[in-house]
């Protein structure tokens, strides 16, 4: 008898303006043999002034500032408002600025949070897979974790229709979702 682990969890934060959504997956088989899945994805609108990161999430995702995390996927962090802190071994603190997003590999120890006065937008998806591992080790690297996009609306708009389709899952909702990470990472 095959176990699955099921992570489960929604967060929608209404107040202030501010909207914030999360799930973390269970990989089917049929996404395991695909060879890239996503295991996690969402959004968060931290306004000034308020608590990071918010909400409650799996143990292995649980992110402090002072004990950074380290996990076992591939994440693609795109904040689209405001300013902040990135920090792994590889690449020293970097000024993370609206436009840029940064890339967690497994694991690779790593912290970030926005400015406390400023706050940030964030959106992401986590992915893993024997695919997904080869398109990230050809592609991308640690010391080079943070990208400069600019506004994207395309790649917002791609990692928020995940998040949908997390939201109203269908037939084959897994591979769809795959494909959007891949065309988000491309």
């Amino acid at each position: 008898m095959d176990i699955l682990i099921f992570y489960w969890y929604v967060l929608t934060v209404p107040a202030d303006d501010t909207e914030s959504f999360s799930r973390y997956l269970p990989v089917e088989e049929d996404a395991l043999r695909w060879g890239f899945h996503v295991v996690d994805a969402g959004f968060t609108e931290i306004q000034p002034d308020s608590a990071y990161p918010p909400g409650k999430h799996p143990e292995e995702y649980r992110l402090s500032w002072d004990q950074g995390r380290t996990l076992n996927e591939y994440q693609l962090v795109y904040i689209t408002r405001g300013r902040g802190t990135f920090e792994t071994k590889e690449t020293g603190r970097v000024r993370i600025e609206a436009g840029q997003a940064f890339i967690l590999f497994p694991g690779v120890w790593h912290r970030y949070h926005p400015l406390r006065k400023m706050g940030w937008d964030e959106n992401w998806i986590g992915f893993n897979g024997e695919v997904a591992k080869r398109i990230m080790e050809g592609f991308f690297s640690p010391g080079k974790a943070v990208i400069q996009i600019g506004h994207d609306q395309e790649l917002l708009d791609l990692i928020r229709s995940v998040t949908q389709l997390m939201q109203q899952p269908s037939p084959g909702y897994q591979q769809v979702m795959a494909a959007r990470a891949m065309e988000a990472l491309a």
